[in-house]
C-alpha cells in the first residue's frame, strides 16, 4: 500500500510527516534523505502495529485509528 507522505522545508533542513500513519515523523537535510528515512519508518511501524493484533490493511479514518503509546 502506498502511504502520501508531507515534506516540508524548515530552518534547519526538511520534515515530514505522513498524515495516514500517525507516530512517523522524520527529519533530514535533503527531500530523499528524508522521503527514504520514512519509507522506513511506515514500513516499521505498521509491523509494529501488526505484530500487536492491529489490522492494518486498510486505511482508517483518524479517531479509529491506533495510537501509539
Amino acid at each position: 500500500m502506498n502511504y502520501t507522505i508531507v515534506i516540508e522545508e524548515t530552518t534547519l533542513g526538511y520534515s515530514a510527516y505522513c498524515p495516514d500513519v500517525d507516530g512517523c515523523v522524520a527529519t533530514g537535510s535533503t527531500p530523499e534523505g528524508v522521503a527514504e528515512a520514512m519509507e522506513a519508518l511506515i514500513d516499521g511501524h505498521l509491523q509494529w502495529l501488526r505484530e500487536r493484533g492491529h489490522d492494518c490493511s486498510t486505511r482508517r479514518r483518524a479517531e479509529n485509528r491506533p495510537r501509539c503509546s
